[in-house]
């Protein structure tokens, strides 16, 4: 279902395009979380490239509206097309004080860091939970311990589980950014991002390995949303 949209909304929230990964394997969800503040997350190793140089590290103060354009990685179902594994997402800017009217905050809290290690290898990811607040700076740390090419990356979600009811002119689906990806890494390799994670909270989006051969692979697939990225 989609939205019209009006006025400074509709520039705002330009598409720049986004979509759901579909993979056919299936998996058992993991249902332990991982990624809660600093106790879940090890810092990253210094030996890995990085992209940002940040420290990651915890910060439970929430952040509040600056009026700045933000990432909120929210797009509109209509211009969604069907992305395929191993396909780079792209992100939409949009005002703080916009998004926020689209998407109040559930819990009242927001913002913070989180730090990550995750590793890869044929089989699976060594996290299948990760749980951060919405409009976080997560920096992530992934290392191929596996025989064959593995990546990352968050697909989009649909955002009515959250909330019923989108105002008019709002996006219907949501993203994480473009940054939020990593390219397939060859066996021993580790790449390190940062980023910040969608406005749209209490949802869940599906991770799963950005190598196209991985569709087929349960563990790796993200298949029956058994890799879940939780924004709290």
């Amino acid at each position: 279902m989609t939205y019209p949209r009006s006025g400074a909304l509709v520039a705002t929230l330009a598409l720049l395009g986004a979509s759901l990964v579909h993979c056919s394997s299936a998996a058992p969800p993991d249902t332990t979380p991982d990624g809660a503040p600093d106790d879940a997350a090890a810092p990253s190793d210094p030996a890995t490239s990085s992209d940002t140089g940040k420290t990651g590290t915890h910060d439970t103060g929430a952040t509040g509206d600056t009026g700045t354009t933000h990432d909120t990685g929210a797009t509109s179902e209509a211009a969604a097309t069907l992305r395929g594994c191993g396909t780079e997402p792209t992100g939409v800017d949009a005002s703080v004080a916009e998004i926020n009217m689209c998407f109040p905050d559930h819990d009242g809290i927001n913002g913070g860091s989180y730090t990550f290690d995750l590793t890869v290898d044929d089989t699976g990811f060594s996290k299948t939970i990760l749980s951060t607040q919405n409009d976080a700076t997560v920096t992530l740390t992934l290392k191929n311990t596996g025989t064959k090419p593995h990546g990352f990356v968050v697909e989009c979600t649909n955002v009515t589980p959250a909330y019923p009811t989108v105002p008019a002119g709002c996006p219907d689906l949501a993203c994480f950014p473009s940054n939020a990806f990593i390219a397939p890494l060859n066996p021993g390799e580790s790449k390190t991002i940062t980023f910040d994670t969608p406005t749209p909270d209490q949802l869940n989006y599906p991770f799963s390995s950005s190598d196209p051969s991985d569709c087929a692979v349960p563990g790796l697939n993200g298949a029956n949303n058994a890799l879940q990225w939780v924004l709290m």
